[in-house]
């Protein structure tokens, strides 16, 4: 008869009320000046369901990657094959919105928005505006992902196995810059004044763009004159250009059409800068490792693990700025990142003690031994990913608690990255590091999961006949912190 631990139910407890009242983090692994550090990473769409608390809970199959003294407890003696893919909720809103502007078009002029702005004329800002504020809601701060994954995993004995797994993860996001920030807290309908703010903004990116071609000593009489329509909306940017050029030729000085489109451009470029850009995430690893795990003492409820596995990267990342420049070195940069693989080998240590048949404690350190990767195709100076080292393989220390009060009910909690060595808890209390979950298995072909993860519901269910099963769950990417949708084939032999 199974007996009732008050102490493990207290903690339970306590780990569900913090996660509650703990706010979701915002992760700032994408907003970073450098690159995040992520390590590789199993995707398990079932554990997913769980809240990602699989620390100490030997029931999936590829339990080893997450903790090697797991071995003995993995289901299965022959051998298991994953596919998986992943997408985010926000493709599917973002591709609605999209999709409906494509149809129907959209009523924004920015000429009029910006001209209304310097010249305080509310009749071509407001409708402008709340196009603007109606694009920047659907559009910004969404995360547009995607994933896939596939794993074959061979338990030839009890105490060893091997493991192959591919993981592929993609990730855009629309971020507002400082200028749209402004633009976006104006209120409606829009009163004369209430840009000011902007005003000056936009006032400061049509004098840099000025600098970088006119000396200020020639920014004297007349082309002052003109500056100050350009700055006040008075004169667009393309009259004032060729205005200031006018000017300069009756001062003397010759502007060729060459400086002109330079200037307009580094204006209109350091103006889009200011009102939007994009941070761009890519990366695969192909992992293979070969687990073996034994119980040094003979009668003390301890298991012992060891990974020892080889990685294969391909990792690019970058914040892209919109430009007039079709030539973006962002991009080309970007994509020539992400042909270029590294290879690093690494060894996880995992512990498992068992309190009870029913109640264990699992603890790994992934990458306790390890060789770092350092990306070598980057030798543009200015490419963000110069001299990076794309895979540094941090060790990771993970904790967890698994509970089956039941043969068919799992209830788990894990204390995950515990000292934050990731870019994935970058910056955050101990509670963010807090996952819990469990599952339900009905006549074992059914199986219902729920969880929290980071503070947020996450849930799946699961179906499994015979050799064939299918997975689902909605729960959170560990990277964006945006919900996603995931699916899973398993076929088991």
């Amino acid at each position: 008869m199974k007996t009732f631990n008050p102490g493990f139910f207290a903690f339970l407890v306590a780990a569900f009320f913090s996660l509650v009242t703990a706010q979701a983090h915002a992760l700032g692994a994408l907003d970073s000046t450098s690159a995040p550090i992520l390590p590789p990473q199993q995707v398990s769409i079932v554990g997913t369901g769980m809240g990602n608390a699989v620390m100490a809970d030997g029931t999936q199959f590829n339990a080893t990657s997450y903790n090697p003294a797991l071995m003995g407890r993995a289901p299965g003696t022959l051998e298991l094959l994953q596919l998986g893919l992943h997408i985010s909720n926000d493709d599917i809103t973002t591709a609605n919105y999209v999709q409906n502007i494509a149809n129907n078009g959209i009523d924004f002029n920015a000429t009029d928005f910006v001209q209304g702005i310097l010249s305080n004329n509310s009749s071509l800002v407001t409708p402008n505006l709340k196009t603007l504020d109606d694009l920047t809601t659907n559009l910004m701060n969404h995360s547009i992902e995607f994933g896939a994954s596939d794993n074959l995993a061979v338990k030839f004995t009890n105490n060893f196995g091997v493991e192959v797994y591919e993981t592929a993860h993609g990730v855009a996001e629309i971020k507002p810059g400082a200028l749209l920030d402004q633009l976006t807290k104006i209120p409606l309908p829009y009163t004369s004044g209430a840009g000011s703010a902007v005003t000056a903004a936009f006032g400061s990116a049509i004098q840099a763009g000025i600098n970088s071609v006119v000396p200020t000593a020639n920014q004297t009489g007349a082309v002052a004159t003109d500056i100050a329509n350009l700055k006040n909306g008075t004169l667009s940017v393309s009259q004032g250009v060729s205005q200031i050029g006018v000017d300069l030729a009756a001062q003397g000085v010759t502007l060729t059409s060459g400086a002109q489109t330079t200037m307009q451009n580094t204006i209109v470029n350091n103006l889009l800068k200011n009102i939007a850009y994009a941070n761009a995430l890519a990366y695969s690893d192909t992992v293979a490792m070969a687990t073996v795990a034994f119980d040094p003492l003979e009668d003390f409820p301890l298991t012992i693990g060891l990974n020892g596995k080889v990685i294969r990267r391909y990792f690019a990342w970058s914040s892209l700025t919109v430009s007039t420049n079709t030539n973006n070195n962002d991009v080309n940069n970007f994509s020539n990142d992400l042909e270029q693989p590294t290879t690093r080998w690494g060894v996880d240590l995992g512990l498992l003690y068992a309190f009870e048949r029913d109640l264990s404690l699992g603890i790994s350190f992934q990458d306790l031994i390890k060789q770092s990767a350092t990306t070598s195709n980057s030798t543009t100076l200015g490419d963000i990913m110069y001299g990076v080292i794309t895979d540094p393989a941090p060790t990771v220390t993970n904790i967890g608690l698994s509970w089956h009060p039941i043969s068919e009910f799992v209830l788990n909690a894990d204390l995950d990255d515990v000292f934050s060595t990731t870019s994935l808890y970058y910056d955050q209390d101990l509670f963010a590091h807090f996952k819990m979950g469990g599952s339900l298995n009905l006549a074992g072909i059914i199986y219902l999961r729920g969880g929290l993860d980071v503070g947020n519901f996450v849930g799946g269910a699961g179906i499994q006949l015979g050799f064939l099963g299918l997975d689902y769950s909605y729960g959170i990417d560990p990277v964006t912190e945006s919900y996603n949708h995931y699916g899973q084939l398993k076929l088991v032999f």
